[in-house]
This record gives C-alpha cells, sequence and structure tokens, in this order.
C-alpha cells in the first residue's frame, strides 16, 4: 500500500496547522496510509493534538488507509496531558 510519510519536529504550533490539514487530507483523499514521524518532536500546541485525533478518526472511518505516529516522550506527555488516550494506540516511542 502507498503511503505518505510526514516528519513533525521542533515546535509545531497552529501556524503548521492548516498546511498539515491540507497534507493530510490530499493523503487521505489518494488513499494513502499516513506515518507520521514525530520522534524530534519537542512541542505541539493543542490544535496540533486536535488535529492528530480528527485525522485517526477519519482514518477510522474510512477503513482503507492506516496511521501509525513514530511518538518522542514531549508527544506522549502532550497525549497523557490533554486526555487524548484515543491517541495512545498510535503512539510509539522508539
Amino acid at each position: 500500500m502507498a503511503q505518505k510519510d510526514v516528519s513533525l519536529s521542533g515546535v509545531v504550533t497552529i501556524a503548521k496547522a492548516e498546511a498539515l490539514h491540507h497534507e493530510f487530507e490530499a493523503a487521505m483523499l489518494d488513499g494513502l496510509s499516513i506515518n507520521i514521524d514525530a520522534s524530534e518532536l519537542e512541542r505541539a500546541d493543542t490544535s496540533i493534538m486536535q488535529l492528530l485525533c480528527t485525522l485517526k478518526k477519519q482514518m477510522q472511518q474510512s477503513n482503507m488507509q492506516s496511521l501509525s505516529i513514530k511518538g518522542s516522550d514531549a508527544l506522549d506527555q502532550y497525549i497523557r496531558l490533554l486526555g487524548l488516550d484515543e491517541l495512545k494506540e498510535f503512539s510509539t516511542v522508539q
């Protein structure tokens, strides 16, 4: 299956949310699996976390594509702080 690789590194804020949304949307329309590498993520604001939750829900509803997130300690911390248990299964710190 074809895939789209997306890297989230450094500080990712609402300033990048719209571009990421379009990137995710295009991948879904093309039927691509999405692999997110957030291993270098230092900080993300709530808009990015909301975008990841929405992406996860949309991909589950499509039943065609898959989503994987290579996480970081920072991402896992935000998942816990915001109570986003639905992202835990997708985030793996390696």
